[in-house]
């Protein structure tokens, strides 16, 4: 038996399938009941493999549809991470479809 964490076995399970094209990019994957029974394993350990996965861009969840396999292309990147990654500007509006930026100025001394 394996010497890491099951949620990672069940983490490289997932990752191997969809290297092997079982599950292609747009392609639902089992459920999270179904890996728990064919792992027998708690549905806290699969739900922790999934948003790993999720975290990485390899799948993507949708509400009430399920997990689905998703390219790292597609992956959408989260106005906090244009934060932290964007010195000297601050967002003026962050919504879901688009971050306005201005630059952010020395302020100017009175003399």
């Amino acid at each position: 038996m394996s010497q890491e964490p099951l949620y990672i076995q069940i983490k490289q399970y997932i990752e191997d399938r969809i290297d092997q094209g079982v599950w292609p990019v747009g392609e639902r994957i089992s459920t999270e009941m179904e890996l728990t029974e064919q792992f027998a394993v708690s549905r806290m350990t699969v739900n922790k493999a999934i948003r790993d996965l999720v975290g990485e861009g390899k799948l993507e969840r949708r509400p009430r549809l399920g997990t689905f396999v998703t390219s790292p292309a597609e992956k959408a990147q989260s106005p906090f991470l244009i934060l932290a990654t964007s010195p000297k500007k601050w967002p003026l509006a962050v919504n879901s479809i688009q971050v306005k930026w201005f630059d952010m100025k020395q302020p100017k001394r009175i003399s």
